[in-house]
C-alpha cells in the first residue's frame, strides 16, 4: 500500500534544492531514493520522465516522509495528482486527518498480513520486522503512532557501536538466510533462519537455528523489534562458552 503523486512539469528535479538539512538520497538514472536522517521510517521514491515526475509515499511513512513528498511536489510547480485525483493544494491534501488515515490503514494492513508470519518493512537503514509479539506490546488506541515511532527507532536509535551483521543465502533461497555472528563484536542480528557463529579459526563455524539466540546470548541480547536483536560483544572466554553450548544444538542448514 503506497500513495502515488504525479506532477506534470517541465522543471528538473533537484534534491539538493529541497529545504531539508537532514535529507540524503541515492540516484540511479532517472530515479531517486530519498530519506531524512533521524526521522524517516521508509524511503521516498522519485521517478522522473519528460514532462512528469512520480513520487511514491510508502505505507507507514513518517510525517517527515510525507513532508518530503509534499515539498518535492510543491518545488516542481506543476499540476499535482494524488492517486489520479487532481488537487490544487497538495499541502492541504496531506493535512492531519489524511496523515492519520494513512497511518491507521497502513497499521491495519500490516496486522492483517500476520497470518503469514512476521512481516518486514524495508527502511532507509534496515528492515523493520513486525509480528504478534510486537502487536501485543504496542496495542492501544494510539497503536498506529506507537508503531511508527518504533519503526523510526529501529532505523535511527541503534547506538553507533552496533553494526549490521553480514547476511547471505543458501543457493539464493531467501527462505534460508543466514547471519554471521561474530561474538567479539557488537551486532544487529537480523531476521534470518540460521546464525553462523564464528569460532575464530580460518574455516571454523557453528550453525544454529536463530531461535537458539536468546538461550545462547542470554543478557547479551535484547530485542530491537519482533525478531531482530541487538547483541553485545563477549569476552573471548565467554564466547568460547557460547560456542561450546552452540555445538550441542548445531544443524546443517542445507538439510
Amino acid at each position: 500500500m503506497s500513495t502515488d503523486l504525479t506532477v506534470r512539469t517541465d522543471r528538473v528535479f533537484d534534491p539538493a534544492a529541497l529545504p531539508f538539512d537532514d535529507l540524503r538520497w541515492t540516484a540511479d538514472d532517472d530515479s531517486y531514493l530519498l530519506h531524512r536522517v533521524g526521522l524517516s521510517t521508509r524511503t521516498t521514491t522519485v521517478v522522473t520522465s519528460p514532462g512528469e515526475v512520480g513520487i511514491e509515499i510508502r505505507a507507514l511513512a513518517a510525517d517527515a516522509d510525507i513532508d518530503l513528498a509534499v515539498a518535492i511536489a510543491v518545488s516542481l510547480g506543476g499540476e499535482v495528482e494524488v492517486e489520479g485525483v487532481l488537487t490544487d493544494d497538495v499541502t492541504a491534501w496531506f493535512g492531519r486527518e489524511m496523515r492519520d488515515q494513512l497511518a491507521s490503514s497502513g497499521a491495519r494492513a500490516l496486522v492483517a498480513l500476520l497470518d503469514r508470519g512476521p512481516m518486514e518493512a524495508p527502511g532507509p537503514v534496515r528492515s523493520f520486522v513486525f509480528g504478534r509479539r510486537l502487536q501485543f506490546e504496542l496495542r492501544g488506541p494510539d497503536f498506529p503512532q506507537r508503531l511508527l515511532e518504533r519503526m523510526r527507532a529501529v532505523q535511527w536509535d541503534v547506538p553507533a557501536k552496533y553494526r549490521d551483521a553480514g547476511v547471505f543465502t543458501i543457493d539464493g533461497d531467501r527462505t534460508r538466510r543466514l547471519a554471521i555472528w561474530i561474538g567479539t563484536e557488537d551486532l544487529v542480528l537480523p531476521n534470518v533462519r540460521f546464525l553462523v557463529l564464528d569460532d575464530g579459526r580460518d574455516d571454523g563455524h557453528v550453525v544454529v537455528p536463530s531461535e537458539q539466540l536468546p538461550e545462547l546470548a542470554g543478557e547479551h541480547a535484547r530485542l530491537l523489534d519482533e525478531c531482530q536483536w541487538l547483541v553485545d560483544a563477549f569476552t573471548p572466554e565467554a564466547w568460547a562458552d557460547v560456542l561450546e553450548r552452540a555445538r550441542a544444538v548445531a544443524v546443517d542448514p542445507r538439510s
